[in-house]
């Protein structure tokens, strides 16, 4: 989170005060943790991670009934 914290001290106060902050993060970098902090600065985000054949037919085999929207941070 240093590094997120850095980038937002280092924007213009103009620009802080109209931004809409927006993280993202690989499944490399996405941890409960990092996106708890985002949540706590109000930081925007999106994760996103490898959907290989496990992960494909596991979504495919999951009843229509099951399957809900998104989450909004």
């Amino acid at each position: 989170m240093d590094k997120v914290d850095s980038a937002r001290i280092d924007l213009p106060r103009s620009a802080r005060a109209q931004a809409r902050e927006r993280a993202s993060a690989d499944s490399a970098g996405t941890t409960r943790v990092f996106a708890a902090a985002l949540r706590t600065r109000v930081i925007g985000f999106s994760v996103g991670f490898s959907l290989d054949e496990n992960v494909q037919q596991a979504i495919l085999a999951t009843p229509a009934n099951r399957v809900g929207t998104g989450l909004r941070s």
